[in-house]
Protein backbone atom coordinates (compact mmCIF):
# COMPACT_ATOMS: atom_id res chain seq x y z
CA UNK A 1 0.00 0.00 0.00
CA UNK A 2 1.55 3.57 -1.03
CA UNK A 3 1.12 5.94 1.75
CA UNK A 4 1.61 9.73 1.53
CA UNK A 5 3.58 10.70 5.03
CA UNK A 6 4.23 14.55 4.15
CA UNK A 7 2.52 17.19 2.08
CA UNK A 8 2.29 20.24 1.40
CA UNK A 9 -0.26 23.25 0.55
CA UNK A 10 0.73 23.85 -2.96
CA UNK A 11 -1.86 25.77 -4.24
CA UNK A 12 -5.38 27.53 -2.79
CA UNK A 13 -8.24 27.59 -5.79
CA UNK A 14 -10.24 30.57 -6.10
CA UNK A 15 -13.06 28.38 -4.44
CA UNK A 16 -11.06 28.07 -1.61
CA UNK A 17 -9.99 24.36 -2.47
CA UNK A 18 -6.49 22.90 -1.07
CA UNK A 19 -4.53 21.03 -3.58
CA UNK A 20 -1.96 19.01 -1.97
CA UNK A 21 1.68 18.13 -3.49
CA UNK A 22 3.21 14.84 -1.76
CA UNK A 23 6.71 15.77 -0.37
CA UNK A 24 7.56 12.01 0.98
CA UNK A 25 5.89 8.76 0.43
CA UNK A 26 6.08 4.98 1.94
CA UNK A 27 5.17 1.72 0.66
CA UNK A 28 3.61 -0.33 3.72
CA UNK A 29 3.64 -4.36 3.44
CA UNK A 30 -0.39 -5.06 4.45
CA UNK A 31 -0.19 -8.96 5.73
CA UNK A 32 -3.62 -10.03 4.11
CA UNK A 33 -5.78 -13.26 5.87
CA UNK A 34 -5.99 -15.03 3.16
CA UNK A 35 -2.73 -14.53 1.35
CA UNK A 36 -2.27 -15.32 -2.31
CA UNK A 37 0.16 -17.79 -4.40
CA UNK A 38 3.20 -16.61 -4.73
CA UNK A 39 4.51 -14.17 -7.17
CA UNK A 40 6.21 -15.11 -10.29
CA UNK A 41 9.55 -13.80 -10.89
CA UNK A 42 8.08 -11.41 -13.48
CA UNK A 43 5.59 -10.47 -11.31
CA UNK A 44 8.22 -10.07 -8.86
CA UNK A 45 10.00 -7.43 -11.08
CA UNK A 46 7.41 -5.62 -11.75
CA UNK A 47 6.46 -5.31 -8.06
CA UNK A 48 9.80 -3.30 -7.40
CA UNK A 49 9.76 -1.32 -10.53
CA UNK A 50 6.45 -0.33 -8.53
CA UNK A 51 8.24 0.86 -5.46
CA UNK A 52 10.65 2.18 -7.51
CA UNK A 53 8.79 4.52 -9.16
CA UNK A 54 9.26 8.16 -8.01
CA UNK A 55 6.48 10.01 -6.55
CA UNK A 56 7.80 12.25 -4.24
CA UNK A 57 7.51 16.11 -5.45
CA UNK A 58 5.87 15.11 -8.74
CA UNK A 59 2.27 14.57 -7.53
CA UNK A 60 -0.68 16.45 -6.46
CA UNK A 61 -4.28 15.83 -5.45
CA UNK A 62 -7.25 17.75 -4.11
CA UNK A 63 -10.03 16.01 -1.97
CA UNK A 64 -12.78 18.63 -2.45
CA UNK A 65 -12.38 18.98 -6.15
CA UNK A 66 -11.76 17.58 -9.53
CA UNK A 67 -8.63 18.52 -10.35
CA UNK A 68 -8.19 15.94 -13.20
CA UNK A 69 -9.74 18.42 -15.31
CA UNK A 70 -9.27 22.40 -15.92
CA UNK A 71 -10.23 24.74 -13.69
CA UNK A 72 -13.42 25.65 -15.90
CA UNK A 73 -14.61 22.07 -16.03
CA UNK A 74 -14.50 21.24 -12.13
CA UNK A 75 -17.52 20.09 -10.35
CA UNK A 76 -16.58 19.19 -6.72
CA UNK A 77 -19.41 16.54 -6.78
CA UNK A 78 -19.27 14.51 -10.61
CA UNK A 79 -15.63 15.24 -10.93
CA UNK A 80 -14.83 13.43 -8.10
CA UNK A 81 -16.71 10.54 -8.38
CA UNK A 82 -15.59 10.29 -12.28
CA UNK A 83 -12.32 11.91 -12.95
CA UNK A 84 -10.57 12.58 -16.53
CA UNK A 85 -8.89 9.03 -16.75
CA UNK A 86 -6.70 10.56 -18.94
CA UNK A 87 -4.91 12.09 -15.95
CA UNK A 88 -5.52 9.77 -13.25
CA UNK A 89 -1.93 8.02 -12.18
CA UNK A 90 -3.33 5.71 -9.26
CA UNK A 91 -6.60 4.35 -10.73
CA UNK A 92 -5.19 0.63 -10.24
CA UNK A 93 -4.12 0.72 -6.70
CA UNK A 94 -7.43 3.43 -6.39
CA UNK A 95 -9.93 0.53 -7.77
CA UNK A 96 -10.07 -2.06 -4.61
CA UNK A 97 -11.21 0.77 -2.53
CA UNK A 98 -13.57 2.51 -4.90
CA UNK A 99 -15.37 -1.20 -4.87
CA UNK A 100 -15.64 -1.68 -1.23
CA UNK A 101 -17.54 1.77 -1.42
CA UNK A 102 -14.72 3.93 0.29
CA UNK A 103 -13.12 5.83 -2.66
CA UNK A 104 -12.47 9.44 -0.45
CA UNK A 105 -9.75 6.75 1.40
CA UNK A 106 -7.53 7.00 -2.22
CA UNK A 107 -7.93 10.72 -3.64
CA UNK A 108 -6.93 11.14 -7.43
CA UNK A 109 -3.65 11.13 -7.85
CA UNK A 110 -2.21 13.30 -10.77
CA UNK A 111 1.25 13.47 -11.93
CA UNK A 112 2.78 16.89 -12.23
CA UNK A 113 3.45 19.96 -11.23
CA UNK A 114 1.22 22.81 -9.53
CA UNK A 115 2.44 25.98 -8.09
CA UNK A 116 0.43 29.10 -6.87
CA UNK A 117 1.78 32.92 -6.25
CA UNK A 118 0.21 36.04 -4.98
CA UNK A 119 1.53 39.15 -6.88
CA UNK A 120 0.55 42.80 -6.99
CA UNK A 121 0.32 44.51 -10.12
CA UNK A 122 1.27 48.66 -11.03
CA UNK A 123 -1.71 50.00 -8.78
CA UNK A 124 -0.95 47.56 -5.75
CA UNK A 125 -3.93 45.59 -6.38
CA UNK A 126 -3.86 41.56 -5.04
CA UNK A 127 -4.32 38.70 -7.53
CA UNK A 128 -3.27 35.12 -8.38
CA UNK A 129 -1.28 33.20 -10.61
CA UNK A 130 -1.37 29.03 -10.54
CA UNK A 131 0.13 27.07 -13.06
CA UNK A 132 -1.18 23.22 -13.42
CA UNK A 133 1.11 21.00 -15.30
CA UNK A 134 -0.18 17.13 -16.05
CA UNK A 135 1.29 14.38 -17.53
CA UNK A 136 -0.81 11.79 -19.44
CA UNK A 137 -1.15 8.30 -17.89
CA UNK A 138 -2.14 6.98 -21.32
CA UNK A 139 0.96 6.99 -23.10
CA UNK A 140 4.29 7.41 -21.12
CA UNK A 141 7.56 6.63 -21.90
CA UNK A 142 10.95 7.62 -22.06
CA UNK A 143 12.79 9.59 -25.17
CA UNK A 144 12.47 8.44 -28.43
CA UNK A 145 10.38 5.16 -27.14
CA UNK A 146 7.51 6.80 -25.92
CA UNK A 147 6.52 8.58 -30.20
CA UNK A 148 3.40 8.12 -31.64
CA UNK A 149 -0.79 6.70 -31.55
CA UNK A 150 -0.51 3.42 -28.99
CA UNK A 151 -3.46 1.20 -29.78
CA UNK A 152 -6.26 3.95 -27.52
CA UNK A 153 -5.30 6.61 -29.50
CA UNK A 154 -2.92 8.25 -26.89
CA UNK A 155 0.55 9.92 -28.10
CA UNK A 156 3.32 9.67 -26.35
CA UNK A 157 3.93 12.13 -23.59
CA UNK A 158 1.21 14.38 -24.05
CA UNK A 159 0.90 17.28 -21.10
CA UNK A 160 -1.17 19.64 -20.35
CA UNK A 161 -0.90 23.29 -18.62
CA UNK A 162 -3.16 25.46 -17.69
CA UNK A 163 -2.36 29.27 -16.17
CA UNK A 164 -5.17 30.29 -13.59
CA UNK A 165 -5.70 34.00 -13.13
CA UNK A 166 -7.73 35.20 -10.34
CA UNK A 167 -8.22 38.23 -7.70
CA UNK A 168 -11.53 39.27 -5.50
CA UNK A 169 -13.51 41.92 -6.58
CA UNK A 170 -15.85 44.16 -4.91
CA UNK A 171 -17.39 42.81 -1.89
CA UNK A 172 -20.81 44.57 -2.74
CA UNK A 173 -21.14 41.99 -5.91
CA UNK A 174 -20.82 39.25 -3.45
CA UNK A 175 -24.72 39.99 -2.93
CA UNK A 176 -25.41 39.50 -6.18
CA UNK A 177 -27.36 36.25 -7.04
CA UNK A 178 -24.24 34.93 -8.94
CA UNK A 179 -22.40 34.74 -5.24
CA UNK A 180 -25.57 33.16 -3.58
CA UNK A 181 -23.54 29.68 -3.46
CA UNK A 182 -20.37 28.66 -2.50
CA UNK A 183 -18.42 27.08 -5.51
CA UNK A 184 -20.62 28.33 -8.33
CA UNK A 185 -19.54 29.29 -11.15
CA UNK A 186 -20.34 31.74 -13.97
CA UNK A 187 -19.03 33.02 -16.95
CA UNK A 188 -17.62 30.84 -19.82
CA UNK A 189 -14.87 28.00 -20.19
CA UNK A 190 -12.11 30.67 -20.33
CA UNK A 191 -13.02 32.73 -17.47
CA UNK A 192 -15.90 34.47 -15.09
CA UNK A 193 -16.55 34.21 -11.67
CA UNK A 194 -16.50 32.02 -8.71
CA UNK A 195 -17.26 32.31 -4.97
CA UNK A 196 -15.04 30.84 -2.09
CA UNK A 197 -16.45 28.95 0.40
CA UNK A 198 -15.88 31.92 3.01
CA UNK A 199 -17.84 33.75 0.32
CA UNK A 200 -15.37 35.79 -1.28
CA UNK A 201 -16.23 36.76 -4.87
CA UNK A 202 -13.46 36.35 -7.09
CA UNK A 203 -12.86 37.18 -11.06
CA UNK A 204 -10.81 34.07 -13.21
CA UNK A 205 -9.66 33.18 -15.97
CA UNK A 206 -8.26 30.51 -17.74
CA UNK A 207 -5.91 29.75 -20.27
CA UNK A 208 -5.13 25.57 -21.55
CA UNK A 209 -2.38 24.23 -23.55
CA UNK A 210 -1.46 20.52 -24.22
CA UNK A 211 1.48 18.88 -26.37
CA UNK A 212 2.86 15.83 -26.82
CA UNK A 213 3.70 13.70 -29.72
CA UNK A 214 2.80 14.24 -33.28
CA UNK A 215 -0.86 11.93 -32.86
CA UNK A 216 0.31 9.45 -36.35
CA UNK A 217 1.80 6.34 -36.05
CA UNK A 218 5.51 6.70 -36.24
CA UNK A 219 8.55 5.99 -34.21
CA UNK A 220 12.20 6.80 -34.35
CA UNK A 221 15.25 4.81 -34.10
CA UNK A 222 18.37 5.63 -33.08
CA UNK A 223 21.30 4.31 -35.03
CA UNK A 224 24.45 6.04 -34.00
CA UNK A 225 25.64 7.92 -31.04
CA UNK A 226 25.43 11.17 -32.50
CA UNK A 227 22.98 12.98 -34.20
CA UNK A 228 19.22 12.97 -34.89
CA UNK A 229 17.34 9.90 -34.48
CA UNK A 230 15.73 8.81 -37.54
CA UNK A 231 11.70 9.38 -37.97
CA UNK A 232 9.75 6.46 -39.59
CA UNK A 233 5.99 6.85 -40.22
CA UNK A 234 4.46 3.26 -40.53
CA UNK A 235 3.76 2.54 -44.11
CA UNK A 236 0.67 0.96 -43.77
CA UNK A 237 -2.51 3.35 -42.21
CA UNK A 238 -0.31 6.06 -40.36
CA UNK A 239 -3.64 7.55 -39.67
CA UNK A 240 -5.23 4.73 -37.04
CA UNK A 241 -6.06 6.08 -34.33
CA UNK A 242 -5.53 10.05 -34.89
CA UNK A 243 -9.51 10.29 -35.14
CA UNK A 244 -9.50 9.10 -31.38
CA UNK A 245 -7.28 10.95 -30.18
CA UNK A 246 -8.69 14.27 -31.53
CA UNK A 247 -12.79 13.12 -30.55
CA UNK A 248 -11.21 12.85 -26.83
CA UNK A 249 -9.82 16.37 -27.27
CA UNK A 250 -12.81 17.63 -28.30
CA UNK A 251 -14.64 15.94 -25.44
CA UNK A 252 -12.61 17.52 -23.30
CA UNK A 253 -12.76 20.85 -24.02
CA UNK A 254 -15.41 21.73 -26.43
CA UNK A 255 -18.29 21.55 -24.06
CA UNK A 256 -18.29 23.06 -21.16
CA UNK A 257 -19.86 20.92 -17.79
CA UNK A 258 -20.72 23.36 -15.86
CA UNK A 259 -24.08 25.03 -17.06
CA UNK A 260 -23.65 28.38 -18.13
CA UNK A 261 -26.04 31.57 -16.48
CA UNK A 262 -28.68 31.18 -19.32
CA UNK A 263 -29.08 27.13 -19.23
CA UNK A 264 -27.13 26.86 -22.11
CA UNK A 265 -23.37 24.47 -22.19
CA UNK A 266 -20.59 27.22 -23.09
CA UNK A 267 -17.91 26.18 -25.86
CA UNK A 268 -15.28 27.49 -27.10
CA UNK A 269 -12.81 27.25 -29.92
CA UNK A 270 -10.01 24.36 -30.39
CA UNK A 271 -6.83 25.67 -32.08
CA UNK A 272 -4.15 23.66 -33.46
CA UNK A 273 -0.51 24.31 -33.88
CA UNK A 274 1.82 22.29 -36.24
CA UNK A 275 5.04 22.60 -34.35
CA UNK A 276 7.11 20.50 -37.46
CA UNK A 277 9.98 21.55 -38.84
CA UNK A 278 9.09 21.60 -42.50
CA UNK A 279 11.68 23.06 -44.22
CA UNK A 280 13.15 20.75 -46.94
CA UNK A 281 15.77 18.72 -45.83
CA UNK A 282 14.85 18.44 -41.78
CA UNK A 283 13.61 14.54 -40.52
CA UNK A 284 9.71 15.82 -40.03
CA UNK A 285 9.85 15.88 -44.03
Amino acid sequence: MLIAKTVRVAAVLPTGDEVMQVKESAWVRVSLRNACAGLSRDERVNLQSLCEFSVDGTHFYCRTFDVSRPFAYGNAEAGLQNPDREWVWNASLAAPLRATGIPGACPTLIQGLVEHRELRDSNDKLFNLCIFGKRSSLHPGTRYLARGLNDVGAPGNEVEMEQLVWCEVDQQRSDSPEASEAGLMNGDARGGSVSSKDGKLCSWTSYVWRRGSVPISWAQEIKQAYGEAEIQVAKENPYRGTGTYFARVMNAYRTRAVAAANGERQSFPITCVNLLRCAPGKPEM
